[in-house]
């Protein structure tokens, strides 16, 4: 099965951009026919936006110790103008998290985004992979070893939101035949 998906790396259930990256086509009052905008968005920010566009307000968390009740942040204003803006969020930062295996994956992972920069770690390997995606949306070339204080920023923040999240940690795969062929086949 082909996961090819040029010029990123990677393909469906990884955290590679080739994985993550996918259209998001958008009609509707307000919005420019015709425009295009490099925002990054996630299925995250699709409750934030329908809430602002019906005029709602988001619910609150109701403890001061909680993470808010919703992470992600409206579209509208990007949408409304023409593809440039911001999206605001409760964290500066975007969290890709996938603790399971899956066909030809690479291995449960984690990603952070932060502005233009993505770290990556692989819990497989117990490698952790920096890259500026603005510059090298590929990810060819691995600046962890260069950054290592943006790094260690990085890693704590990604620490940090899985804690506390509660997200669920992966499980080393003792099975090295566990998540190989087409999951489609039949006995």
């Amino acid at each position: 099965r082909n996961q090819s998906n040029p010029p990123f790396t990677g393909g469906k259930g990884s955290v590679s951009e080739g994985g993550i990256r996918v259209p998001f086509i958008v009609q509707g009052p307000g919005v420019k026919a015709g425009s295009v905008s490099h925002v990054r968005a996630t299925g995250m920010d699709l409750l934030p936006t329908l809430m602002d566009l019906a005029g709602k307000p988001l619910p609150k968390a109701e403890r001061p110790d909680e993470q808010t009740v919703v992470e992600g942040g409206s579209l509208v204003p990007v949408l409304e103008a023409g593809g440039e803006g911001a999206v605001t969020r409760s964290h500066e930062e975007i969290v890709i998290h996938f603790p399971h295996y899956d066909l030809n994956n690479g291995g449960p992972a984690s990603a952070l985004y932060l502005g233009d920069w993505k770290l990556v770690r692989n819990y497989d390997s117990g490698k952790t992979m920096l890259y500026d995606i603005a510059k090298d949306p590929g990810e060819k070339r691995d600046l962890a070893a260069e950054q290592s204080d943006r790094v260690k920023d990085m890693t704590r923040r990604l620490d940090d939101y899985l804690k506390a999240v509660k997200a669920q940690m992966p499980e080393k795969n003792t099975d090295p035949e566990a998540g190989k062929g087409d999951p489609h086949d039949t006995p």
